[in-house]
């Protein structure tokens, strides 16, 4: 029997007429023409020259990757989650030297690359419980904490812990002491308990209300997206990926003042930061991205002090976001080395396809940096952000107004100057340090996933 129906299906769909109605109604990004292109190349302002600028010495890159193994393939949906962090201290001098090259020497790529750390999480995902966990949300729950507890940078000393570091960012949103953490509710369903106290200690603390066990990381919520009963858990890991990008920087900072007390500043005034993605905080966590707003703008305000540069840390962004789709859509038309400080307006109106104005700002709750976009001399695309210059979004309107001024990023100059000496052969839109730290931060389908598979396969009872 001939069966045709896979090849007439569509025709009702393609003739139906409220489908067309509806195709007709939508829009979509469109590359501009005629005036639409004045207004835009108008908008971009040239930069000058910037190659005397004075770089910090030492570099470094955060960057991360995951992936969900499977544990058994004759049991579907039954995963352990893996969640790789890598940090990687360069020197500035070394990298030009690299880049100088007509061929890159893996041997002194691998030399560079020496000075790294590398955090692997392992967390339980579908179907999988964790010790005398009840279900894959506890699970979740205490094994991100007692990673958080166990990532320490001296294992004698809990004030170096990665839960330290949590218990300090969370003070900058709840005003709290640096020991305590407040979760606004009990993460139990059943409970209806609010503003308990975690403090930061290493032994089991239970809700007040219901007995039940409770965790600094539940600060974080990431447990909300952890579903018991998915196939999958693999959106939570992502969300926790990203995260760890911009609670590690917290992390940075907290022990080079910590372990530096006399020379903090030095320190930080010869250092860029450079993570891979905006600089925002996105999901259950997002109160993170106000904290690091404040603690940027409270060592920038040391700094100044000193008579030294503001804090040099640096997003790069690459593919998977709207605003890296849209530059490379009008790339053709953007003059060579001129950048545009990317206000709402123009992000309602082009990027988002004259998307209503929001009554506050855009990132209003998740980002801590500016988007800016590049023509370089090289004729290639960079999107990055730099810090607000602001500890808060308290002046909602003037900072809206104010966050698409150039002159209020004094590292701008600076920051052009690294990207440009940075700039990547192997990759336009990213630099040298990032294209070589994803080598050893990327979880690779093959062969990667499969020897993750099988260890998790071998180890899990």
């Amino acid at each position: 029997m001939n069966n045709d129906t896979g090849k007439t299906s569509h025709v009702e769909i393609v003739q139906n007429p409220d489908v067309v109605e509806f195709l007709k109604s939508c829009s979509f990004m469109r590359e501009p023409t005629g005036d639409e292109v004045d207004e835009i190349i108008n908008s971009f302002i040239p930069v000058g020259n910037f190659e005397d600028e004075n770089l910090p010495e030492n570099l470094i890159t955060i960057n991360s990757s995951s992936y969900e193994a499977h544990v058994r393939n004759d049991i579907p949906y039954t995963n352990i989650g893996y969640v790789k962090l890598v940090t990687t201290l360069l020197k500035n001098n070394e990298l030009l030297e690299l880049a100088r090259d007509k061929f890159i020497d893996p041997f002194r790529v691998a030399k560079l690359m020496d000075e790294k750390e590398t955090i692997p999480f392992v967390l339980p995902s579908s179907n999988v419980k964790y010790e005398d966990c009840d279900t894959t949300v506890e699970s979740f729950r205490r094994a991100l904490d007692n990673f958080f507890e166990n990532t320490r940078e001296k294992k004698q000393e809990r004030n170096t812990s990665l839960k330290s570091t949590l218990h300090w960012l969370a003070s900058y949103a709840d005003s709290n002491d640096v020991d305590k953490i407040v979760l606004p509710k009990c993460p139990y369903d059943d409970c209806s308990g609010e503003n308990i106290i975690v403090y930061d200690i290493e032994e089991a603390q239970f809700c007040p209300h219901c007995g039940k066990r409770i965790y600094a990381t539940d600060r974080l919520r990431l447990y909300e997206e952890v579903d018991n009963f998915a196939p999958s858990n693999q959106g939570a890991l992502g969300r926790f990926e990203k995260l760890m990008r911009h609670i590690y920087l917290a992390h940075l900072l907290r022990l080079i003042r910590l372990n530096n007390k006399e020379t903090s500043l030095k320190v930080l005034n010869d250092l860029a930061i450079i993570i891979n993605g905006p600089l925002a905080v996105m999901g259950t966590a997002a109160w993170v991205h106000g904290c690091l707003m404040k603690i940027i703008n409270e060592i920038n305000v040391a700094l100044r002090s000193k008579g030294y540069n503001d804090l040099l840390i640096i997003g790069i962004i690459n593919e998977g976001q709207t605003i890296w789709s849209y530059a490379n859509l009008i790339q053709k038309h953007i003059p060579k080395q001129t950048i545009l400080c990317v206000s709402d307006e123009f992000r309602d109106k082009y990027i988002n396809c004259n998307r209503q104005a929001s009554s506050t700002t855009f990132g209003a709750e998740t980002y801590y940096g500016q988007d800016f976009i590049w023509k370089t001399q090289n004729d290639s695309i960079m999107i990055f952000d730099l810090p607000y210059f602001t500890k808060d979004k308290s002046s909602k309107n003037s900072f809206k107004t104010e966050k698409s001024d150039y002159t209020k990023y004094n590292n701008l100059s600076r920051t052009l100057c690294l990207l440009q000496d940075m700039r990547s052969d192997m990759d336009n839109s990213s630099i040298t340090p990032l294209v070589v730290s994803k080598q050893y931060t990327a979880i690779s389908m093959e062969p990667g996933s499969k020897v993750l598979d099988l260890l998790s396969k071998n180890l899990i009872i």
